[in-house]
């Protein structure tokens, strides 16, 4: 196009430019994206050498500028080749790991044998659809997997437990591909991609958020039961970082896998908008006064109930004194007896997820329920000891399907992550709890 000197020329909002001459005025249409792209290719030419963008192979800029780097190494040290990030990924970033350099940015996964060696380097899409599985063969071949979640055809079948099968069989396949065998790497892997893409789902109703819950502990149970082993109180990790971001820690209480599982629906902001744990108190969240009357968990210890060797009373009269107190009921001279130690009580995560307002609605388990899809089963226990007694909520586990006598998954002590075919706790379940359809996340 030639500008004389009575033409003006702008540039509107909308990417449209417009030549304005005494002749009269002439539009011009153009793709503002598509010029921008190629104003950063013939920069990129100038200063890298080559004309692909971070967009091009995927990458943030931050390790866009990394590859570029790692090239101008490579050619300092002699080496004369046509670098191809799809060839020569692997061994981009284990130069970033050996630097220790390598921050993960969420889109990129480093895979590792026992030995500490990457194996493979899987790329995610920011939308958890696309993967690129990018792994050692024989020899010193390199060979790059795509998969693709396939999706689309799934967008309106309103059968959310066929589109959760679809999402997680995927990851599995990635897993699979990259050989991603550690338990806590894959589980992580498994809860990040699964959220990029449940994030920011919207639901139709209630009814749909309840299967959409159901679905994917579902599949978090048959994926990983009898991998992810329970997290012992001694050893307990929250499994939501204060950060908002997903521990790596590989163990889960029963609480903990209820917390992944709203996790990657994104559904237990705090005031400040971050993810974080349902069991937890505070974040600004409502919590019912009952609460506060709810039964505490107690520990037990045990007691000597009088010392014999701590005063000379002799053995016959020990004897006699034993018969006696055995007599009258009560315990005998030396004996221990298990007591609740109170200094130990405390209000655990399944109380403090029951009465949390903010996030969940209480169904009394007595109630009319026509589909326990998606339902978090609250169970209650009784301790005995000593001729006392106290009762306190215990667990937690989620309903897979229509019917409150089906199945359920769970994470218990011993087992850790379980699919059970049929429930379990129907006769110690006091209460359901339903996640909360939240306004910004109903279709309207």
């Amino acid at each position: 196009m030639t500008v004389t000197n009575n033409s003006v020329i702008s540039l509107s909002e909308s990417g449209r430019l417009t030549g304005a001459s005494s002749v009269g005025k002439t539009t011009f249409q153009f793709d503002a994206a598509k010029l921008n792209t190629t104003f950063e290719r013939i920069d990129n030419w100038v200063d890298h050498g080559d004309f692909e963008t971070n967009e091009d192979l995927g990458l943030t800029d931050e390790r866009y500028e990394d590859w570029v780097n790692y090239k101008k190494e490579k050619e300092k040290e002699g080496i004369d080749a046509d670098f191809d990030y799809q060839e020569d990924v692997v061994d981009f970033y284990k130069d970033l790991e050996n630097k220790n350099e390598f921050e993960s940015d969420g889109g990129v996964e480093l895979v590792k044998d026992k030995n500490g060696e990457i194996v493979s380097v899987v790329d995610r899409s920011q939308q958890g659809t696309n993967f690129a599985v990018h792994k050692f063969e024989e020899g010193a071949r390199y060979e790059s997997v795509n998969i693709d979640m396939d999706i689309d055809s799934m967008e309106n079948t309103n059968n959310e437990s066929a589109y959760a099968d679809r999402v997680f069989d995927t990851l599995k396949k990635v897993r699979e591909e990259a050989s991603m065998t550690d338990p806590a790497q894959s589980f992580k892997f498994t809860v990040d991609s699964a959220r990029d893409h449940y994030d920011d789902m919207k639901f139709s109703g209630q009814e749909s958020l309840n299967k959409t819950f159901g679905a994917i502990t579902r599949n978090l149970g048959e994926d990983f039961a009898g991998v992810i082993t329970y997290a012992k109180k001694n050893e307990y990790q929250a499994p939501i970082n204060r950060d908002g971001s997903y521990n790596s820690y590989g163990k889960l209480d029963c609480v903990g896998l209820m917390a992944t599982s709203i996790y990657i629906l994104d559904m237990s902001k705090d005031q400040n908008g971050k993810a974080q744990n349902a069991n937890d108190t505070g974040h600004g969240w409502s919590h019912d006064q009952q609460m506060q009357n709810a039964g505490l968990r107690i520990n037990t210890k045990k007691e000597t109930v009088i010392n014999a060797g701590s005063f000379e009373i002799g053995a016959e009269t020990t004897e006699k004194i034993n018969n006696l107190l055995d007599s009258l009921g009560f315990d005998k001279v030396g004996s221990e007896r298990t007591i609740f130690d109170e200094s130990s009580a405390y209000r655990n995560g399944v109380t403090q997820m029951l009465y949390n307002n903010s996030l969940f609605d209480r169904i009394d388990a007595s109630s009319a329920i026509d589909d326990y899809t998606g339902l978090m089963g609250i169970t209650e226990k009784t301790d005995k000891a000593n001729g006392e007694s106290r009762s306190y909520f215990d667990h937690v586990y989620v309903q897979t399907d229509m019917s409150k006598y089906g199945s359920t998954v769970e994470s218990c002590g011993g087992s850790g992550i379980t699919d059970r075919k049929a429930n379990a706790y129907i006769n110690r379940t006091k209460y359901y709890l339903q996640l909360k359809l939240i306004e910004d996340r109903l279709i309207k």
